[in-house]
């Protein structure tokens, strides 16, 4: 069943049975195909990235301290913050543990290799793995889908945490010990034990320059631990994230650089610059002309609809890259955790027209609001209800008063609140990417440091200004501007840009179309202009018809083939009746085995 979504390029894996159960792991391609340990009594495995791997010392340590929980149990709120086995784990990765006794789920601090969970209480089977899909099916609860989650990833692109696409199934804790085990009269019994929580902010008492001066030290080291013995690919883009990694790689390192396009436009070009002032070779990937298109069903097989599809960017390359490097290294999550990108509750003014430096102040927000305007008119009320229902839990539940900003509290905890989970779930399964953003270090730095300091790109780029080195130089395709630069010369650049860009639109205006410049599709003229979304729409649209009444108000396929609608609305649509069609065809696999 694991082999299922991978299709024709499974990796190897392998099963074994207890007296309470059976389990399955495959082996994984960014752990070295070398995270499987068994003996005849006992079993302990992992998949993500283990910063270090898992060498002896620290496996046998692993494997005598999970037999000691579930043998113990432990309370629930019992904490192992302090354990020094505990506190070695770093990355992001599902580890594994079984025996006679029942089994044991590690998840990483952030939560970024996800794990799901599915029970009911009536005493059915309980299941636990990283594919949502599959753990479903096996736990018996794939029947049964969460309209109420369904409706917001249409609206958001994902859901509220812990909940999934199926009413039974929710996602574990980050940073904890899952345990289930068979207690002595022959039930069973669930316990869960943390590791890791989210540190405090700083609000008072800290010294910038201190936490400039750690902060780089962080990620010249978390980039170095992450680099691949043969060669290290970096996706690379015109940006300041994937800049920094570039430049964190040690000289003695073998790297190359990878940058995604449909032409030679101006992201691509600066990254050509970037790669050249390291001294490092650069690989254009271009996008043939439904390369989204062709990726739909395979991301889909993996992510279903707990995120959305059209960010495993890279997904498509994975033979060609994988077989030219060993490691493959993004800026993910990095503009999330040290620029401040989801504190929506502060904003900038202008002062003097410009001429001053930006000040940031509190804006109003209301983390309760959801991206209705569409689906208000197609959905039916009481959805509509519940959605605004669960999003008021989670923020009861999520929101942090001591964390400077409300919106950044919201938004940067759990994972699953980020468009990059898909770009993590996805790839891990068949690119040796590593997650530097996922860096237990760095995450303890970058949660703790003040939000004010996160604003502007303050404490990053004072931190990042020794590690560009050469990259200085070269203005960011984003904004035109150069890392670093001061206020009056930033003013000089960004009327640069507008200048340029003021000279496209007028081109455009008299009929000479320009690229697009950044590193994506034309998304609105793609959505109408793909034949093959359109077969896709129509051989998965009718998937959609399960819906109708219980969460559209009318036909969900008709919307789809509304020729009116918005390329963001229409991929989230075709994405869900692509998994709709996909897990009914799970479904059969499941009622075949059982």
């Amino acid at each position: 069943m694991l082999e299922r979504p991978y299709v024709d390029c499974a990796p190897k894996g392998r099963g074994c049975d207890f007296s309470w159960g059976s389990l399955a792991v495959l082996e994984d391609a960014v752990a070295s195909n070398e995270n499987i340990f068994a003996t005849s009594t006992e079993l302990l495995a992992w998949v993500g990235e283990l910063v270090g791997g898992m060498p002896d010392a620290l496996r046998h340590s692993m494997i005598q301290r999970l037999s000691q929980l579930l043998r113990s149990g432990g309370e629930p709120d019992d904490c192992l913050a302090d354990d020094p086995v505990f506190q070695q784990l770093n990355g992001a990765f599902a580890i594994l543990f079984a025996n006679e006794m029942g089994f044991s789920v590690v998840t990483d601090p952030l939560g970024a290799t996800q794990v799901f969970w599915a029970g009911r209480h009536d005493g059915g089977p309980v299941c636990a793995g990283t594919h949502a899909d599959l753990v479903a099916g096996v736990g018996g609860v794939a029947g049964e889908v969460d309209r109420t989650s369904v409706a917001q990833f249409l609206s958001m692109g994902h859901c509220t945490y812990p909940h999934t696409m199926y009413k039974h199934l929710i996602e574990c804790q980050p940073g904890a010990v899952h345990m289930m085990r068979r207690t002595e009269n022959g039930s069973r019994s669930s316990r869960l034990r943390s590791y890791w929580s989210l540190p405090p902010e700083m609000r008072t008492g800290y010294n910038e320059a201190d936490l400039a001066d750690t902060l780089q030290a962080v990620l010249l080291t978390s980039v170095a631990d992450r680099c691949g013995k043969r060669k290290t690919g970096v996706a690379l883009s015109g940006g300041l994230d994937s800049r920094l990694v570039i430049a964190a790689i040690p000289d003695d390192k073998d790297c190359v650089a990878l940058t995604m396009c449909d032409t030679l436009n101006r992201e691509a070009r600066t990254a050509q610059r970037v790669a050249t002032a390291y001294g490092r070779s650069w690989v254009p990937l271009f996008r043939w002309e439904e390369y989204l298109a062709d990726q739909l069903e395979d991301v889909v097989r993996f992510v279903g609809c707990e995120c959305e599809f059209v960010h495993a960017h890279m997904f498509g390359f994975a033979d060609a890259i994988g077989g030219d490097v060993d490691v493959l290294l993004t800026g993910d999550l990095l503009d999330t955790l040290l620029r401040a990108c989801t504190a929506k509750d502060f904003n900038y003014r202008h002062r003097w027209g410009g001429l001053l430096p930006r000040r940031y102040g509190r804006v109003p927000f209301d983390g309760l609001r959801f991206p209705a305007d569409l689906w208000e008119e197609q959905f039916v009320q009481r959805v509509l209800g519940a959605m605004a229902g669960r999003l008021k839990d989670f923020q009861e539940n999520h929101a942090d008063s001591g964390r400077g900003s409300a919106a950044e509290s919201l938004k940067i905890y759990p994972f699953r609140q980020w468009v990059e989970v898909a770009v993590w779930s996805a790839h891990r399964r068949r690119l040796p990417i590593r997650l530097v953003g996922a860096d237990r270090r760095l995450l303890d730095l970058a949660f703790r440091c003040p939000v004010e300091l996160k604003l502007g790109d303050r404490v990053f780029l004072k931190a990042a200004r020794q590690i560009f080195g050469p990259g200085l130089r070269i203005p960011s395709a984003n904004d035109g501007v150069q890392p670093c630069s001061g206020h009056l010369w930033r003013l000089v650049q960004r009327a640069k840009r507008k200048s340029e860009d003021r000279l496209v639109r007028i081109s455009e205006y008299f009929g000479r179309k320009a690229p697009i410049q950044h590193s994506w599709h034309d998304y609105p003229a793609y959505w109408r202009q793909s034949k093959k979304l359109a077969m896709l729409r129509r051989e998965y649209g009718p998937h959609l018809n399960r819906l109708d009444g219980v969460l559209f108000k009318h036909s969900g396929q008709a919307l789809l083939e509304d020729e009116s609608l918005s390329w963001e609305h229409g991929l989230r649509l075709l994405q869900l009746a692509v998994w709709l069609g996909q897990s009914k065809q799970y479904r059969s696999m499941y009622n075949g085995r059982h």
